[in-house]
């Protein structure tokens, strides 16, 4: 195998070559195991840069208990690997260098890195509510910085998205959530949340003001959430994925700013404002 130098290499001389027969190829990658800063500055040294590619895994070991994974997760950082470059400093590097207009993509992402020599996940948290929250948590950290995220495992129900079947798993709901309310080209808007364990995460789109409220514990948190700006409602609704069911439930609301959300232990919640103007929300646990 090649080492990462190597792998380097061969990227800039490739990349040269094409680029002199075409100046309008777009080329990139390299698909690094993970955001090593020194990884990361190499490859913007030489060649130009169309996209940047890497993976991304919570940890790479099974020790890791539950609190540093959503730790690292509101972090947007991986809690067991040095220098790694978080999804801003990978955005601020580029701005800096000839590929100051490539694309970011994670191209294989998850919970836990390690698995079974058939593949499978060994930990079992990727599969259930905790992978979800986990994934949620990690996208609201992501979604300024990053253009797209791969996750692992479709198809390989042990990582928690889709089993053979395609059958729908929490992971797939929690990127689905994501996707649904928070799509690309929305519009991010100020959310602050006064408990580091609930993380508030707001956007507004061509049709709402949408905010998702995710609660990092195991336990049940009652958490009010207040918008502010909205001018005029048409309707609000909700969305949440929490233990009381395996799929999503549908969530009627009263027509205010000022929404209550029972909040499950490990929950991805969303509140959708229908209106015309912008939001600024925050969410305040009040008691749980």
């Amino acid at each position: 195998s090649l080492s990462n130098q190597e792998v380097l290499d061969t990227y800039w001389e490739c990349a040269r070559r094409m680029q002199t027969v075409d100046p309008h190829i777009r080329v990139g990658g390299v698909g690094f195991s993970a955001p090593f800063r020194e990884h990361l500055n190499r490859m913007l040294q030489n060649a130009r840069t169309d996209f940047l590619s890497f993976h991304f895994y919570g940890t790479h070991n099974n020790s890791t208990d539950d609190a540093d994974l959503l730790k690292g997760a509101r972090a947007g950082m991986c809690v067991d690997l040095p220098d790694q470059a978080l999804a801003a400093d990978v955005a601020a590097q580029l701005g800096g260098s000839k590929s100051k207009d490539a694309k970011v993509f994670i191209t294989e992402c998850g919970v836990n890195s390690v698995r079974r020599e058939a593949g499978q996940a060994r930990d079992a948290r990727v599969q259930g509510l905790f992978g979800a929250t986990w994934l949620t948590t990690l996208l609201t950290r992501l979604a300024p910085h990053v253009d797209e995220v791969l996750l692992h495992g479709v198809g390989d129900a042990s990582w928690g998205v889709l089993d053979k079947a395609g059958k729908r798993l929490p992971s797939y709901w929690a990127a689905y959530l994501f996707n649904t309310y928070c799509p690309l080209k929305s519009d991010l808007c100020q959310a602050v949340s006064t408990d580091a364990d609930v993380v508030a995460f707001a956007v507004r789109t061509d049709t709402s003001a949408n905010v998702l409220v995710i609660n990092t514990t195991p336990l049940n948190a009652k958490v009010t959430l207040t918008a502010k700006g909205l001018g005029k409602l048409d309707f609000v609704r909700g969305r949440r994925l929490d233990l009381t069911s395996s799929d999503l439930q549908f969530e009627g609301r009263p027509l205010k700013d000022a929404q209550t959300v029972w909040a499950k232990g490990y929950s991805v919640n969303v509140v959708q404002f229908v209106t015309k103007k912008a939001v600024v929300a925050s969410a305040a646990p009040t008691d749980g």
